[in-house]
């Protein structure tokens, strides 16, 4: 890179990409273990849901307050709302990642430059 060579910093340049990317794996995965722990946790906590359900509308069945075929259609029901639940967290889950990159790119692009700087000196001279 010629700016690299002109400047004569590539040493410089090296250490800080290595000190920068060191830091980014380790916040990626710091960020991707709590993604999974937070899903892990939703489909834990709704497999509970799901089994308390079933297990009271089958004392519903057996009781005769519930017909077999509505003891049918309420867990189809819960397992694809639990789908829907799952899908849902994935989404958001993904919205909040891409927001966050496109806050970073936009700091990134929007900071002063050394080039924007002398365009603002020469457009003042």
């Amino acid at each position: 890179n010629p700016l690299i060579l002109l400047y004569r910093r590539g040493w410089h340049f090296t250490k800080c990409f290595r000190g920068c990317h060191a830091t980014f794996n380790k916040r990626n995965y710091n960020a991707s273990a709590y993604s999974g722990d937070t899903l892990w946790i939703l489909k834990y906590i709704f497999g509970m849901f799901g089994t308390l359900v079933v297990v009271a509308a089958g004392l519903e069945v057996q009781a005769d307050k519930l017909s077999v075929g509505g003891f049918l259609i309420l867990v189809a029901a819960v397992e694809g709302f639990g789908r829907d639940l799952h899908t849902l967290a994935c989404i958001i889950n993904d919205l909040v990642i891409g927001s966050a990159a496109v806050g970073k790119i936009a700091s990134v692009l929007n900071s002063e430059t050394r080039r924007a700087e002398r365009c603002k000196r020469q457009a003042a001279d």
